[in-house]
């Protein structure tokens, strides 16, 4: 008798969403995306009826837990529209499903729909009862000893980078990113996430121009890492794009999450 294997994690491909009702004076809309404590977040799109996101995202998941997914405002604390569906509902181990979700406002009125694709992930490596997530707040405080003329200001964007082929791209799981700040040489934010790590995953720290969003400078640190400074403050040397030290981040990570 052939067992299927129990379900240890979801990919989920966020396409876009229809028939949203815009605020007036938004910069654009978010997607955030959560499973059974665990959160990341899209990129900004601009469109604000129909907004394309195209994104992946993968968890550790069980058919216990449901699906979230909260529209929302760049720089809102609030959503405006969001979706729930329980996992044991999507019957992923006869495969991959895609489909549009009403999405309803904070009212509970229907307020639009969202594309997304669930893919079940059955027994994949790093998503083990050996290798768990454990959330880290890391809190980004300041960047200094930049070498960038920036008049338009800066940003951080945070990704976890959990497998060979993400590490090697550079392309993972976005938690999130930072406002803009200014600052030629340094920069401060202190902006908190809410990251999931384990020795298998490395968190990416990207600081991009917001004027064309060009890459500036980058730094990466383990799981491992990020546990062993847990409750301390120090620097992350950071890399320009021909690999050559460019600055440094000052980070601080505490067990726990607290952050985005």
């Amino acid at each position: 008798m052939h067992v299927m294997p129990s379900l240890q994690g979801v990919s989920i491909a966020v396409q876009g969403a229809k028939n949203l009702v815009p605020t007036p004076n938004s910069r654009g809309l978010i997607v955030k995306v959560q499973v059974g404590g665990q959160e990341q977040v899209s990129n900004v799109a601009t469109d604000l009826v129909t907004p394309t996101w195209r994104e992946q995202f993968e968890f550790i998941a069980s058919e216990k837990d449901n699906l979230i997914f909260q529209i929302k405002d760049e720089g809102s604390e609030t959503y405006k529209a969001m979706a729930s569906i329980p996992i044991k509902n999507l019957n992923l181990s006869r495969g991959a499903m895609s489909d549009w979700y009403p999405v309803l406002n904070p009212s509970g009125f229907e307020a639009g729909e969202l594309s997304i694709g669930v893919k079940g992930l059955f027994g994949q490596p790093g998503m083990t009862a050996e290798q768990p997530i454990k959330d880290f707040a890391v809190t980004i405080i300041r960047a200094d000893q930049l070498n960038v003329d920036s008049p338009t200001g800066l940003f951080v964007l945070v990704q976890t980078l959990s497998n060979p082929k993400e590490k090697q791209s550079k392309q993972g799981g976005l938690r999130g990113r930072t406002k803009v700040v200014r600052g030629a040489r340094e920069a401060q934010w202190n902006h908190v996430f809410s990251v999931g790590v384990n020795p298998d995953v490395d968190v990416l720290f990207t600081i991009k121009n917001a004027d064309g969003y060009k890459v500036v400078c980058e730094g990466t640190i383990s799981g491992d890492d990020i546990a062993a400074r847990s409750g301390s403050t120090f620097f992350l040397q950071l890399l320009n794009v021909r690999g050559r030290p460019s600055g440094r981040l000052q980070l601080e990570t505490m067990k726990g999450a607290k952050g985005e």
